[in-house]
């Protein structure tokens, strides 16, 4: 399930608040999220820290996310991401297949 995803995509957001919000410690963002943050991790050092790991994981889980995903469709030959750009899918003649 994509949940570990989500929760290292909301704290990578919630850190980058954090960040942002040191450049005006009297500003919305650093009372709302980063003075709470700095608390909760332990300091700066750690929130930067943080976010840098999860911003590499990040982006290194998109180019694997879209290469799997090519290289799933071109093996099983499902057409489910070549119908998201040409809107068909190719289904066999064995296949009974409903669009819902």
């Amino acid at each position: 399930s994509y949940t570990f995803l989500y929760l290292v995509v909301l704290v990578e957001v919630v850190t980058g608040f954090a960040l942002y919000g040191l450049a005006d410690p009297d500003g919305f963002f650093y009372r709302v999220v980063g003075a709470n943050a700095t608390l909760l991790v332990g300091g700066v050092p750690y929130i930067r820290f943080i976010h840098h790991v999860l911003t590499w994981a990040v982006l290194i889980f998109i180019p694997l996310h879209v290469y799997f995903a090519l290289r799933a469709d071109f093996t099983d030959r499902s057409g489910s991401v070549s119908s998201i750009v040409s809107g068909g899918r190719w289904v066999r003649d064995d296949v009974h297949y409903e669009d819902a």
